[in-house]
């Protein structure tokens, strides 16, 4: 289920439409912390209307049910039809956007546009479409902005700078802030380590120049924060106050680096922790279905899980893009490293979701610091087995830059918005990876290893 919940931090802090006005009338613009190293500007491809399901309000159902879209003969539809209920029993109900045939929003025309944009106005879409990609997480008395690399050019990096787009920007935060924003908690270090803001962005800063210094290959830098945070998960917090905070953060990622030049060995992933990887990265590869959810396709899903725990013969995929291949050609050694371009590609992701808090707090499965870090690193190197996947499928033992960008395409679009990755299982899963010291060894595995 995709809400594009990660703009509220409750459902009952969304706002009527009225509210909406009087906040775009009246309320002060919000401080906002923009990523200064990403562009974006929408391409038309159709991509977020075919692999999204749009949560929709009371209020935008009276909207667009009012607009007439049955006497349209491109749509066809009443109103009822125009909308699906959804979850119930378990889960909370909610309504979103139909689809066509193809999964294709019912509102997107041939070209690739909306048709709710195109007759009345992009005021007039639903809220969740015209946010996307940005992603707005409270830091404290600001607004830190992310982005969502579900969108294609959002990863090829194509278009305005994002800091040329303040206007469009304090527009959208102020139409879905609510007044109480500043209350928000600050993301805690660890489960029993609670932090204040200024503490939390000491830590979120020290991440942020570890994985921006490009004098020092990605994998190490992240070898780095992880060593770092292993480090501060043992400190007691409690007994430490004011400036003393500070410099034991600093002292500990000076530590790290300095223990940590170049890359260590490789050494052997346990089977477990490879197991609960190649899970993740099917988990990651999955596209959304918004038909019923039949036997066929469970018997499906099913079949991809115990294939994947085995990671023995042929990929079962679950994306158009990903084709049948064998587990042990993914994992051969004859990849190498990543190119330094393709680093690149993927320092970028990591810094626009640091600087954009998109990887911890309330907004974000209320995940600790640690737990949102260890996600995060577990999302790029799920890229990295996707992106050899896809070159595997186009017979190539060659990642070329093309493949990272879809890679980032696939995995990002369940990246903090599927339920199952902030289920506590989840979470479980990759300690249990660090406990072991695999996740350090997949990073090298994944990463390769260059000379320095």
């Amino acid at each position: 289920m995709d809400l594009n919940s990660s703009l509220t931090l409750e459902r009952e802090l969304t706002l009527s439409e009225r509210d909406r006005d009087v906040r775009l009338n009246g309320m002060s613009k919000i401080p906002l912390e923009i990523p200064v190293n990403q562009n974006w500007t929408c391409h038309s491809c159709g991509g977020c209307c075919k692999q999204h399901a749009i949560a929709v309000t009371l209020e935008e159902q009276q909207r667009i049910a009012a607009q007439g879209w049955e006497h349209e003969p491109a749509v066809g539809r009443s109103a009822e039809q125009l909308f699906v209920d959804v979850g119930g029993w378990l889960t909370r109900r909610w309504t979103r956007l139909a689809h066509q045939a193809d999964g294709s929003c019912v509102f997107l025309d041939e070209s690739g546009l909306c048709r709710i944009h195109a007759k009345f106005g992009e005021p007039a879409k639903p809220l969740a479409c015209r946010i996307y990609p940005y992603a707005f997480h409270p830091a404290g008395d600001a607004m830190a902005v992310s982005l969502r690399f579900s969108c294609p050019s959002v990863a090829a990096n194509l278009g305005q700078p994002i800091t040329q787009k303040r206007k469009e920007l304090d527009q959208l935060v102020r139409l879905t802030t609510p007044a109480n924003y500043r209350d928000s908690p600050p993301p805690r270090l660890k489960t029993q380590t609670e932090l204040t803001w200024d503490q939390a962005r000491m830590v979120i800063d020290q991440l942020d120049q570890t994985i921006s210094d490009k004098g020092v290959p990605l994998e190490v830098g992240i070898l780095r924060t992880l060593l770092a945070l292993g480090l501060l998960e043992e400190a007691k917090f409690a007994k430490i106050k004011g400036a003393r905070v500070r410099e034991l953060v600093e002292l500990i990622f000076e530590a790290a680096a300095s223990d940590l030049v170049e890359l260590p060995e490789r050494s052997a992933v346990g089977r477990v922790s490879m197991t609960s990887f190649r899970l993740l990265v099917a988990q990651y590869s999955r596209l959304e279905n918004f038909k019923q959810l039949t036997w066929s396709h469970r018997y499906q899903l099913l079949r991809a899980a115990l294939r994947f725990s085995r990671g023995q013969g042929q990929t079962l995929p679950l994306h158009p893009d990903l084709k049948a291949v064998s587990f042990s050609e993914i994992e051969s050694d004859t990849f190498g490293c990543l190119k330094p371009e393709q680093s690149e590609l993927l320092r970028r992701l990591m810094q626009v979701k640091i600087e954009g808090m998109h990887f911890c707090g309330r907004p974000y499965y209320n995940n600790t610091i640690i737990e949102g870090w260890y996600a995060l690193v577990l999302l790029i190197l799920s890229i990295v087995y996707l992106a050899r996947w896809i070159a595997v499928g186009n017979g190539r033992h060659e990642v070329v830059n093309e493949d990272v960008l879809k890679a980032m395409t696939i995995a990002d679009h369940h990246h903090g918005y599927s339920p199952a990755l902030g289920m506590s299982a989840a979470k479980q899963r990759n300690r249990a990876m660090v406990a072991k010291g695999d996740l350090g060894r997949l990073v090298i595995t994944m990463m390769g290893r260059r000379d320095y």
